[in-house]
């Protein structure tokens, strides 16, 4: 009698500790989400080859730094041209009910899906690779 009432005390309190763990994880912010992501588009007039890597700024704070570096090819009558190249860079701060990275001095922002470990951003869907 004893035993069944101390592994229900047991039970009761690894389903309280476990269930404090999942609320405090869910508030913070995914240690997953920084990385480097890639996104490729094509059409018949152009290629784009995307990549974002964010990359957190402090330990302890939800501050990142996004460095996005696209390179675009116009194809022509068939033909590539030579590739055109561009990189930005800014910081935002990331909000953790809104899964999405926002910038703090332009108006990007940066969506993110925990469920797929994917980002995306103004309709491009990034794929993580590291």
């Amino acid at each position: 009698m004893i035993i069944s009432a101390m592994i229900v005390a047991v039970a009761g309190g690894v389903s309280g500790i476990a269930l404090w763990l999942h609320r405090q994880g869910s508030e913070k912010t995914p240690l997953f989400l920084p990385g480097v992501y890639i996104c490729v588009a094509q059409n018949e007039f152009c290629r784009i080859d995307d990549t974002l890597v964010i990359r957190r700024n402090r330990l302890q704070e939800d501050n990142y730094s996004v460095t996005r570096t696209t390179s675009f090819v116009r194809i022509r009558e068939g033909k590539k041209d030579f590739p055109e190249y561009q990189q930005r860079q800014w910081n935002g701060e990331y909000q953790v009910a809104k899964c999405r990275l926002i910038s703090s001095n332009e108006a990007d922002t940066v969506l993110y899906y925990p469920d797929r470990n994917r980002v995306s951003k103004a309709g491009f869907y990034y794929e993580k690779i590291e």
